[in-house]
């Protein structure tokens, strides 16, 4: 009935809308503009915004605007996991063999980030959506994962998207060395 009354093709506000349906607003604009930059430099940024804002569907924008032989994407949305499920979830998504110790799977997981960069040629894209669920225990982890080439380089674009309290929460003295390692920060 409201797509008739305005004379709409589809629902409003769809979560399943295309992204070359999106409205492109100034924020939209500034956040794919910071994507981009994230693309050209690789590491680590997070996306923060009140829920319904649109974070992930940018992120799906974006993902399908990046080149199949250039990029490969991953997206981890179960962020209420312990410490050894988040290492064989994130192992699974890469593509790594079931191992049950930590120590295994974290030399799967930077074994198969290096694979793509190296021998694939295709930069690894890594969302966690709902990123504000992690526990402190997750955020340590992914600091000590993305430590490539005693901490010189960065081979993947990794995204943490969630609420704005997350910002506040990784500010705190507990996670203060993730939080500085985070190369840019956009509140949607």
């Amino acid at each position: 009935m409201l797509e008739a009354f305005w004379g709409l093709s589809g629902k409003p506000f769809d979560k399943s809308i295309k992204p070359d349906q999106l409205f492109m607003s100034n924020a939209v604009k500034e956040l794919l503009s910071r994507l981009d930059y994230l693309k050209q430099h690789r590491g680590l940024m997070l996306i923060t915004g009140q829920p319904g804002t649109g974070k992930t569907t940018v992120l799906r924008t974006f993902i399908s605007q990046l080149s199949e032989l250039s990029y490969k994407s991953f997206y981890v949305p179960l962020a209420t996991v312990n410490v050894l499920d988040f290492y064989r979830q994130l192992n699974q998504k890469l593509g790594g063999e079931k191992y049950h110790y930590k120590a295994q799977l974290f030399e799967s997981i930077q074994y198969h980030i290096k694979d793509l960069v190296s021998n694939t040629k295709k930069i690894p894209v890594i969302i966690f959506d709902e990123a504000h669920l992690l526990k402190n225990e997750n955020f340590t982890e992914l600091q000590i994962l993305l430590n490539f080439n005693m901490d010189s380089t960065d081979p993947a674009l990794v995204i943490l998207a969630g609420q704005p309290h997350l910002a506040d929460r990784l500010m705190r003295p507990i996670l203060k060395s993730f939080y500085q390692r985070i190369i840019l920060k956009y509140q949607l």
